[in-house]
């Protein structure tokens, strides 16, 4: 198209930049009725049966209120983490901001798996009839297909849709996103990044302290004497 209507576009993905996955995935929500429209004309009108096919597929996995779920989920987890992923790759960032970062996106996802589901849902139910997905009865008991239900518990086939996504989509994404930032950026490494700041040449070296250079030096006690560690006595700023 031209003019405005290149200003949205699905755009591509890239395997190691989520700011391109968030990028799309609100892409996908603000052009939701026009992708629909597309598969489907493509359903009924694509030459080659596999395309037929393949639209009809994706326009039935879309037009679900899970998918609709998961696509507000995500976007909303994206947008939390999406400063940090794009401070993270500035070559030029200041390790005292990043730590910031770090543990401002740790706070916000806690956060949001401790309370955010009913905003959540209620925004995913508003999506849904703003796009004629079919609404379930959240107090319903959740159902889905056998091949699905294997492997799964007895009280997982028993949960009401709503408790479904809060126990079952909601609050394992989360976890294991947090688990991954913890395993990333754990307390050992956030406090390293920390210590580490007080040598940056920012500002004539105006983060420069000699305790927190020494408890540095610690940390790789492996690479130091006792004597560079400060061992016989604490060194001072005036002497380093």
């Amino acid at each position: 198209g031209k003019g405005q209507h290149q200003l949205r576009s699905l755009g591509s993905l890239s395997s190691t930049r989520w700011n391109c996955r968030l990028s799309a995935l609100r892409s996908i929500g603000a052009m939701f009725s026009s992708i629909s429209e597309v598969l489907e004309m493509v359903s009924q009108d694509a030459a080659a049966s596999e395309r037929r096919v393949e639209a009809d597929h994706l326009l039935e996995t879309i037009s679900t209120f899970d998918f609709a779920f998961s696509l507000l989920l995500m976007t909303e987890i994206l947008s939390v983490t999406n400063t940090l992923s794009l401070a993270l790759q500035k070559q030029d960032q200041d390790l005292v901001n990043a730590c910031a970062l770090i543990k401002s996106a740790k706070f916000e996802i806690q956060s949001l798996r401790d309370g955010g589901f009913p905003c959540i849902l209620s925004k995913t139910v508003t999506f849904a009839n703003l796009h004629g997905i079919k609404v379930p009865n959240l107090d319903d008991q959740w159902q889905t297909s056998s091949r699905r239900m294997r492997g799964r518990p007895p009280q997982s086939q028993q949960l009401s849709y709503q408790e479904y996504f809060r126990l079952e989509v909601f609050i394992p994404v989360l976890d294991k996103l947090r688990s991954e930032l913890d395993s990333r950026f754990s307390e050992t490494v956030s406090e390293l990044m920390d210590l580490a700041s007080s040598v940056q040449p920012n500002d004539n070296f105006r983060r420069f302290d000699s305790d927190r250079l020494l408890r540095l030096a610690e940390m790789y006690s492996e690479d130091f004497s006792a004597i560079e560690c400060g061992g016989t006595a604490p060194l001072h700023a005036s002497e380093h």
